[in-house]
């Protein structure tokens, strides 16, 4: 009964209540051992079963009654004064004075401690043992938690019985009971006579934490924030998450911009520091938060499920795995702007015909929605049971509108929001399915910030999604500011990093995103008013028409197709056929004004194969000045593009196309007689690296209605471009029965016939055309085009050879794919032995007498002497022709006889020969002009550079078409091994690099990079690429890039827009940020590279040299290396051997020239040589000796 052992007890009584009178006595004394009171006896039939202990003694007043429970009776333990004793609250009348002595039990603490860290989200919890250490039982022990800083008792733990030699365990989790207290009083008190056993101070650690009054946010209205932290004495710093921060304890504050919000408490005390997070959405108007506008909150489907009837929902439509949800025909389901469907994996969300997914188009209170998102695995393939699906029935017609995006085939990354992840995107969630497969129309996406967007997944393939016959819209403008460049707070911004990118017109950002996946269906949609109608990211899928003859249109976009990849690879190839294109420009941009912005119907970085067939740019004639559609086809470092039968109606520019470089390009025809271009600004622009390109058999319309037509030129070049057109092949010794004659030259015509310029602004190249077109003029031929003044001369041709109906038809039109792998083996034997010829025709020019021939062509010796000399000696160096120009000892018809045995004369010395001949009469002069086109009877350095030209254009053909044979029936490795054959050009190298890093071969993609490495023209792209790639085998993604990471690769788009490791940046910086580049279209470019306007001042001095490939190649003696040298700058040519010796050094003329490197005292081997401009490396390539 107690625990005291002072003796202050006097007597000890037993008494039932007053009915009943005193029971029975205990006298005690001090020190007496313990009384043993048998209270069975005391129970009688039909009484209480409560009985009165009275304790009285001389010191303790009235402390309380305390219940104590045992098996039999409830009783009530009194504890009384001196000479009073109360019992039920009156005193009593009867005290007795007897002495009892209680022993009292021994109890200990043990094993105290402390665990848990606040700071890192953990419990606080106490712990301890309590052990009555004893022989004797305590009735009851209390465990009493105060605050140690305001006294308030937070919680009192009562163990009853305590028996002797017992021990109990003590656990106190201080988050639940302690909020504002700087320390724990601990206490272990009797629940005899209240005496404190043991008391201890327990100093808590700095704990962190809140909680909002609220469950719902809008922007303006004031949130109280409820701080749970201790000790409240500690220094608090609130962090709004958008740069608005509060000391208060308990602030209240109201949020200006709508999104997610990251806020942090941090608490600072005694050295320590704290925080604590929480991530919250604020609507933009508190009337979403009107739980009256909803049918329900949440809706869990955790087994099949049909919605039968028009609802709202506030929140999140949850599918879990196993589980279907179906939303039957024609209903309505509306959503707040918390509102989504996730799809997990292996869920299936079914939509019946016509239904409507929006937003609550409540009157006042309609906002955005968040859309649906379909989860699977990107690891596994699309057909794998674990991918999540969307589907419709037999009939569509379903509509999302107002929807941030419409349909994400994977899941936002929340974690990004909270800063534990630099990925905006849940990589391990990619890979869901869409099956949109109805062919007249699967579903409308209306007023969303994007339509669909895939993310990019492991496993590329694919096949399983269709987005066929789908509708990406904008009607008016979208309902949220924040889609306008005009906001401050324009999307995407650091509260909504997920929507799509803000633009002039407010409207849906993206049609259709794809982004690293394969092989997915693209047939028949439509794109109305919206930014980009389809962007590609290292993606691959065919644009085309869908079964019942629907075209893809695009109408009022800035793209239509955007098309950017990190790096050129087979794997990312498209075919855009049978498209529709108009109104395709920059909006922001006024029309009628001299301003210009980049927009393209098609825009492609970065790529590769890539056919462009058949599509129709403003078919519909809509449009009625060239100012309402930009630029048609755009190209930036794409190569072995064939781009055949488009026709485009009034554009400012029709295909512009820069740096297609080793792959070279094909704008040409197959079926339909090739491009057309009618009343365009500029039909063609070429730029840059074109020494592949070939453009064959084009129509220039350029006669507009009423007589006007703001017409500028047909075709433009600002680069090294290939010659155009050839004269017919020579059939090798075999023959060649699939060759036709008329389908060399070039083919374009022109109409009408002022009005068919072509020009060329840094290098000259050969023109071939026919000698005829299909119609005939009394003037002059459509065939023949009118070469502008130009900084450089464009030498036109005539083959002799009448251009028919079937001219224009494709060159290998009728070889079969099994005949091909021979012809290619054929072709390249032919090459070889041409080349070989070539390599003895320069040996022997001349007849090694050139020394002799200069000296007679300055002497006195009769001229018909020196005409004989000249025509045994033929055919001549370019030496002894250009001198023989110069000084002219001859006769008109003299000078006629040599050169009927030299022409055609070598490009390097061509426009010197056609302006010596407009200095002799006009019938000479045209028979030799027709004679340097085509005269090919005798063997001449020119003619044999045009044969092998000629000859390595087909093999490119071919090749190209056979790899192209091998990805359609998905033989990649057959691909790859016919681009290994060409392995030994840096460009291959390249290419093969990126193949296999696409297929994530990381060790062949690194076994090409080192083959790579011994150009340091790709030395900044390798960095880069080995950047990404150790990202990718570390399970990472873009988003891992560093700062100055991001900031180098802004640098190489900026300032070097054209090189490789440009188009690659642009590839990352437009997956990460949406960055377009701000291309200028050439329109006065006077070096190889383009010139910018935007940061002149940063191009390194010699950005703009050239140096090409040596030809032949491999050789035996001789070599001819071309390059080009700005004026003002000095260049060098050093010649190393394989091993790293200088073998040789030679200073560069300014201009475009060709060094000839003899070779006589080299051994056989590899040798590279390097061009130095003003002691800046510019570029390297490799050259094969091989003695005979």
């Amino acid at each position: 009964l107690g625990n005291d052992t002072t003796g202050a007890y006097n007597t000890l009584e037993i008494i039932l209540p007053n009915s009943f009178g005193y029971l029975s006595g205990y006298p005690a004394t001090v020190n007496d051992s313990l009384v043993t009171i048998n209270i069975s006896s005391w129970i009688l039939p039909g009484e209480s079963d409560t009985i009165g202990i009275y304790v009285v003694n001389d010191s303790i007043e009235s402390c309380g009654i305390l219940d104590i429970e045992t098996s039999l009776f409830l009783a009530s333990v009194y504890y009384c004064g001196e000479d009073t004793c109360l019992v039920d609250n009156e005193v009593a009348d009867t005290v007795i004075i007897t002495h009892l002595e209680i022993q009292k039990p021994d109890i200990q603490i043990s094993n105290f401690s402390v665990s848990g860290d606040a700071c890192s989200g953990d419990s606080v919890h106490i712990t301890f043992d309590i052990e009555n250490m004893s022989t004797v039982m305590a009735d009851s022990v209390y465990v009493v938690i105060s605050c140690g800083n305001n006294g308030f008792v937070y919680d009192s733990i009562l163990y009853a019985p305590f028996y002797a030699e017992d021990s109990f365990s003590v656990e106190i989790n201080l988050d639940t009971i302690c909020y504002d207290c700087d320390s724990i009083y601990l206490q272990l008190v009797s629940s005899c006579n209240c005496d404190t056993i043991i008391t201890d101070t327990l100093p808590l650690p700095l704990n962190v934490s809140f909680m909002l009054a609220d469950s719902c946010f809008a922007v303006g209205v004031p949130i109280p924030f409820i701080n749970l932290s201790n000790p409240e004495s500690a220094d608090w710093l609130w962090d709004f998450g958008n740069g608005d921060v509060s000391t208060n304890y308990n602030p209240i504050y109201a949020f200006a911009e709508p999104g997610w919000h990251y806020i942090t408490l941090t608490g600072n005390y005694n050295g320590d520091s704290c925080e604590f997070s929480m991530l919250i959405e604020v609507f933009p108007d508190i009337c979403a938060c009107n739980w009256s506008l909803y049918d329900s909150i949440d809706i869990v489907v955790d087994e099949d499920m049909t919605i039968s009837s028009d609802i709202s929902v506030y929140g999140t439509i949850t599918v879990e795995s196993g589980n279907t949800l179906t939303i039957a025909d024609d209903r309505t389901i509306r959503f707040g702007p918390a509102g989504q469907i996730i799809v997990k994996e292996n869920a299936v969300l079914h939509l019946g015909r016509y239904v409507i997914l929006t937003s609550l188009e409540e009157p006042g209170c309609d906002y955005m929605w968040k859309g649906i998102e379909v989860w699977g695995s990107g690891l596994l393939p699309s057909n794998n049971p674990i991918q999540g699906i969307v589907e419709h029935g037999t009939k569509a017609g379903m509509k999302i509108k107002n929807a941030h995006i419409g349909i994400l085939a994977g899941k936002r990354n929340m974690s990004y929001l909270t800063g534990e992840s630099p990925s905006l995107w849940d990589f391990s969630k990619s890979g869901g399915v869409l099956k949109l497969i109805d062919n007249s129309l699967t579903m409308t996406f209306e007023n969303c910030g994007i339509g669909v967007k895939y993310i990019s997944k492991k496993n590329k393939e694919n096949l399983e999604n269709c987005v066929n016959a789908c509708v990406f819209k904008t009607v008016g403008t979208l309902i949220d500011p924040h889609y306008s460049t005009s906001n401050a707070y324009k999307y995407p911004n650091a509260f909504n990093p997920f929507n799509g990118y803000a633009n002039y017109s407010q409207r849906s950002n993206l049609g259709l995103s794809v982004w690293g996946v394969w092989d997915l269906q693209v047939k028949g949609n439509r794109c109305n008013n919206v930014e980009f109608g389809i962007d590609s990211k290292d993606a691959r899928f065919d644009v085309v028409s869908n079964e019942i003859g629907v075209n893809s249109d695009f109408y009022n976009c800035k793209f239509g197709i955007y098309i950017s990849n990190t790096f050129q690879s087979i794997n990312f190839r498209h075919n855009i056929e049978n498209c529709e294109f108009d109104y395709i420009n920059d909006p922001s941009i006024f029309l009628g004004t001299s301003a210009k912005s980049l927009s393209a119907a098609i825009y492609e970085n970065n790529g590769c194969f890539d056919l462009i067939k058949n599509n129709q740019f403003s078919k519909n004639l809509i449009t009625i000045i060239q100012d309402n559609n930009y630029s048609g086809i755009y190209t930036i470092n794409s190569s072995n593009f064939n781009i055949i039968d488009n026709d485009f109606y009034k554009w400012q520019y029709g295909i512009i196309s820069n740096n297609s470089g080793y792959g070279g390009g094909n704008i040409g025809p197959e079926e339909n007689l090739g491009n057309n271009f009618y009343y365009c600004r500029k039909g063609i622009i070429t730029s840059l690296d074109q020494h592949l390109l070939k453009s064959r058999c084009s129509d220039f319309i350029n006669e507009a209605p009423g007589g006007s037509n703001p017409y500028l030129m047909n075709w433009d070049n600002f680069g090294d471009l290939a010659d155009q057109g050839s004269l017919p092949y020579t059939p090798g010794p075999l023959g060649t029965p699939w060759v036709y004659n008329d389908r060399f030259a070039a083919g374009h015509e022109f109409y009408p016939y002022n009005r068919k310029q072509i020009q060329s602004w840094n290098f000259e190249y050969n023109y071939f055309r026919h000698e005829k077109g299909l119609t005939e003029s009394e003037l002059v031929s459509p065939v023949i085009p009118d070469v502008d003044e130009s900084e450089e001369a464009i030498f036109v041709h005539n083959t002799l050879i009448r251009k028919s109906e079937n001219s224009c038809l494709p060159i290998l039109m009728q070889v079969e794919i099994n005949q091909k792998e021979a012809l290619l083996t054929d072709m390249e034997e032919y090459s070889t032995a041409l080349n070989e010829q070539l390599i003895e025709l320069r040996n022997s020019l001349d007849n090694g007498n050139t020394l002799l021939l200069l000296d007679a062509i300055n002497g006195n010796i009769p001229a018909g002497q020196l005409k004989n000399l000249l025509i045994d000696n033929s055919p001549l160096s370019d030496e002894v022709i250009l001198l023989l120009l110069e000084v002219y000892p001859l006769s008109h018809g003299n000078f006629k006889n040599v050169m009927e045995k030299n022409l055609p004369v070598s490009d390097e010395i061509q426009k010197g020969f056609f302006e010596k001949i407009k200095e002799i009469p006009v019938g000479i002069a045209n028979q030799l002009v027709q004679l340097q086109a085509t005269n090919q009877n005798p063997v001449t350095v020119a003619n044999l550079e045009r044969q092998i030209e000629t000859v390595d254009g087909i093999i490119l053909l071919i090749r190209s078409d056979l790899i192209l044979d091998a990805v359609k029936n998905q033989d990649l490795q057959k691909a790859i091994t016919l681009i290994e054959q060409k392995s030994e050009a840096s460009f291959y190298k390249q290419l093969l690099a990126s193949i296999y890093l696409s297929m994530q071969d990381y060790t062949n993609a690194e076994n090409w990079l080192d083959e790579l490495s011994t150009d340091p023209h790709y030395s900044q792209w390798i960095e880069l690429i080995q950047g990404l790639m150790s990202l990718e085998q570390n399970d990472q993604s873009i988003y891992m890039l560093d700062n100055s990471t991001v900031d180098e690769l802004f640098d190489f788009s900026e300032v070097r827009p054209t090189e490789e490791v440009a188009a690659s940046a642009e590839g990352v910086l437009y997956q990460l940020f949406g960055y377009v580049p701000d291309m200028i279209i050439p329109e006065g470019v006077s070096t190889r590279k383009m010139e910018l306007t935007q940061k002149p001042e940063e191009v390194r001095n010699g950005e703009n040299a050239y140096l090409g490939e040596n030809h032949p190649n491999p050789f035996s003696e001789y070599t001819y290396v071309p390059y080009y040298i700005p004026e003002g700058e000095q260049g060098i040519l050093k010649i190393h051997s394989a091993e790293g010796v200088l073998i040789q050094q030679h200073n560069l003329n300014n201009g475009k020239n060709e060094l000839k490197i003899e070779t006589k005292n080299w051994e056989s081997g590899v040798y590279v040589y390097t061009l130095e401009v003003n002691d800046v490396v510019i570029e390297s390539q490799k050259m094969i000796l091989i003695k005979q």
